[in-house]
């Protein structure tokens, strides 16, 4: 089956401008990014905006949000395009902060900025990528339906089974004294 090209360019924008990595476990990711950079777990706490802990059980395995799996891909992809390849080198390279402008490569991958920290550190312009814009017909496809559709629809009420029980009192013998 076919995918229409206006869902190929909105899933994965324009060819040859994904920066995401190639797919492979979130665990795999982070620990790739953690043995890149030489980062601690704190270090990568701060960078995905989570507890050291949170990094720590995405690394080990415990599932995470899509939102924050396209933030790890994103990240390794940066990571890997700036890895010096020894750790202490990538390292002082993420952490060093610029003179200029006060920020460290680190605090710009922090804010999401990818290809800014890239462009800083190659020395190229930074240029976001374009985006192609919607059809008129793929703008049609993706309205959502006209509530008139629903204003006849039934509704039923949800089946939820009972499963409690019947609270019984304790009856209490009083003592004549």
């Amino acid at each position: 089956m076919s995918v229409p090209p206006c869902v190929e360019r909105t899933a994965t924008g324009p060819a040859g401008q994904s920066d995401l990595a190639p797919e492979e476990s979130t665990g795999e990711a982070i620990m790739e990014i953690r043995r890149r950079s030489g980062l601690t777990w704190e270090e990568l706490g701060n960078l995905f905006a989570v507890s050291r802990r949170s990094v720590h059980h995405s690394a080990n395995g415990k599932p995470v949000a899509a939102k924050r799996d396209r933030i790890i891909r994103r990240m390794l992809a940066a990571v890997r395009s700036l890895d010096r390849g020894e750790q202490e080198r990538t390292r002082a390279l993420l952490l060093t902060v610029d003179q200029a402008t006060g920020v460290s490569t680190f605090d710009l991958l922090r804010d999401g900025r990818f290809h800014e920290a890239i462009g800083r550190v190659d020395g190229t312009p930074v240029l976001e990528p374009q985006r192609t814009p919607l059809s008129n017909t793929a703008w049609e496809a993706r309205r959502p339906p006209s509530p008139e559709l629903f204003l006849e629809a039934e509704q039923e009420r949800p089946v939820i089974p009972a499963n409690a029980r019947a609270i019984r009192p304790r009856r209490t013998s009083k003592t004549a004294g």
